[in-house]
Formats: structure tokens, C-alpha cells, sequence
């Protein structure tokens, strides 16, 4: 699953599609031969073109995400399946977090810092906001609906949050702004990822069973529990008795839900998507972006075809 549009793909898609027409004028024995205003008109409107056909493949992109979305259905906690799941609920914090800009108590977070840099002089000034810094939290956190709480570990997600921060310093080059994006406790939470065995959860109970193992070793008390045959040492099968005696404590500890062992996240290249927005918003969030691309893409490459051809036609460029 990915959330974003496959940047990679979309390239491929749009130099695929200008090989094509760039073939096709070639077939129809074009001669490149114009003046500089022609030539010049002739960048613009074969730009004009390739940015019709980009445009497409994003909202093409952006509409297969709603498709997704739309097909996932939701699940309570209390019933997770194991594989891709949606869930709303409200969002609980495990570990103490606060935002990287701000310090506001929150469960997740994500901020960017953006530079302005000011380049050439007069007619060929640029102006343009560069990243200097940026990031999103990864600390675990529940979420809880009318049936009970599971695990959320946001290691690899895509974030779709309203922004809560935004401060400016300067006009000039060298401005910074600063944006923040923040979901605090409590808060409505709709989530996508991958239900599975809990990396942190996991990590957890290996150190409490090796700090456990480390307490028998170093007591003669504790060890001569597990010496059933009293010979003052601890064989292959009295370990693994004290190990499965610790593990079952730990998990009469942890309680008997069956979700204690389950996280949501991202997995390998697939990611999670976590949102402060339900998902009525979401869909029409995606289905807005991708019909504004797929038209506005189509209604470019169509006048700038148009006006490209008719172009080639009055230079005698086409003399098929």
C-alpha cells in the first residue's frame, strides 16, 4: 500500500506516452526547422503537453488511492483479522510525547522547517522554499473504539493531518517558516496499516524474560525452584522450565486479551495511513485531487495539442 502518488511510476507512464507522440510526429516526416519565435512557441506549448500528460497519470494515481480506501472495509478491534485493516476510533497515548517544535502533548507528530533562497537578479530572480528539516515521531500509541484498544506503530505511514502550527520569521532570503502537524489524546482517529505480531510488544517481553533469567542465575533461592533434581545446578530441561514458567507469568501480567501481542503499522514497503480526518473527508479529498488532475490534464494536453499541431501545420512542418 502506498498513500502518496508513485512519483517513479508516473515519470515512466509520462516519458512513455511523449516517446509516442514524439514518434508519431516523427512518422508523419516532420522537418525541425523554424525560427526562433516558432521554436520558442514550440517549447512552450511541447512543455504545455507533457505537463497535460503528467498531470493525468497523478489524478490516474490519486483516484486508484481512493479505490483502496473505498475497499477496505472497516474493522472493530475487539474482531481484528490479521492483515490490512481500517479502523476509527480515539487516540490513546502509551509513552509520553510531545511535538518537536512546540512541546504540545500529543501521541504523534510530524513538522517541517522550509527555508526561503533567493537566486539571480532581476528578471531571472527566483524565489523558492527548500526543506532544512523535517520529521514525524514513531513512538507507539493505541487507538480504542466501542470494543477495546489495539497497538499503533507509526514506523512507515503517511500522515494526512490538518496543520495546528504554522509560524513565519522574514520576507527575505534566509525566512524561515515553521509548520507542525499533531494528533493529540482523545482525538478521532482513522487508521489503515497492517495487523500483525508487535515489534515493541516483543521487545518488551524478551528484555523482561532475560532480566527474570538474570535474577534466577544470580540467586540460589530463585534456582533451587527450577532444580528438580537437587543436584545445585540448573540442566538443559530445568531452563527451559524456568523460561516457560516466566513467560507464563508474563502473560498473566500483560491480562488475557487476545489483541496484548497485536500492533497496527506499516509493513516492509508497504505503508500505514493515519488520519485526523474520517473517511467520508479523506474520499473526497482524493476523489477532488484526482478528478482536478485527470481533467485539468486532459483539457491541457488537448488545447496544447491542438495549438501544437496547428503550429507544425503553418510552418509546413507536416508535410503529410
Amino acid at each position: 500500500m502506498d498513500f502518496q502518488p508513485r512519483i517513479n511510476k508516473i515519470f515512466r507512464n509520462s516519458v512513455f506516452a511523449a516517446g509516442v507522440i514524439i514518434f508519431i510526429l516523427y512518422f508523419l516526416n516532420c522537418n525541425i526547422r523554424l525560427s526562433e519565435n516558432e521554436f520558442k512557441l514550440l517549447a512552450l506549448l511541447s512543455s504545455l503537453l507533457l505537463l497535460g500528460i503528467f498531470m493525468f497519470f497523478w489524478g490516474w494515481e490519486l483516484f486508484g488511492i481512493k479505490s483502496m480506501i473505498e475497499n477496505i472495509p472497516t474493522s472493530k478491534i475487539r474482531s481484528l483479522p490479521m492483515g490490512i485493516v481500517e479502523l476509527k476510533g480515539d487516540a490513546l497515548a502509551k509513552y509520553p510525547l510531545e511535538t518537536k517544535l512546540n512541546g504540545i502533548n500529543c501521541v504523534f507528530y510530524k513538522y517541517k522547517v522550509e527555508k526561503l533562497v533567493v537566486t539571480g537578479y532581476g528578471k531571472n530572480r527566483r524565489r523558492a522554499w527548500q526543506e532544512i528539516a523535517g520529521g514525524q515521531s514513531i513512538t507507539p500509541f493505541y487507538i480504542k473504539d466501542s470494543t477495546g484498544s489495539v497497538l499503533i506503530e507509526p514506523f512507515s505511514c503517511d500522515a494526512e493531518l490538518e496543520r495546528k502550527y504554522y509560524h513565519s520569521e522574514g520576507n527575505y532570503d534566509g525566512a524561515k517558516r515553521y509548520s507542525e502537524w499533531y494528533i493529540s489524546p482523545g482525538e478521532k482517529l482513522y487508521v489503515i496499516g497492517y495487523a500483525g505480531k508487535s515489534g515493541d510488544i516483543m521487545a518488551q517481553r524478551k528484555e523482561k524474560l532475560l532480566t527474570r533469567l538474570k535474577e534466577i542465575r544470580g540467586s540460589a533461592e530463585e534456582r533451587e525452584k527450577y532444580d528438580l533434581n537437587q543436584d545445585g545446578r540448573l540442566d538443559d530441561y530445568e531452563w527451559i522450565t524456568a523460561v516457560e514458567d516466566i513467560k507464563k507469568a508474563i502473560a498473566l501480567e500483560e491480562g488475557t486479551d487476545g489483541l496484548c501481542d497485536v500492533a497496527v503499522s506499516g509493513r516492509d514497503k508497504d505503508k500505514m495511513l493515519i488520519s485526523d480526518k474520517s473517511e467520508k473527508e479523506l474520499l473526497s479529498r482524493f476523489a477532488l485531487k484526482s478528478f482536478s488532475f485527470i481533467f485539468g490534464g486532459i483539457i491541457i494536453f488537448s488545447v496544447s495539442s491542438y495549438f501544437l499541431l496547428a503550429l507544425l501545420r503553418s510552418s509546413g512542418l507536416i508535410t503529410n
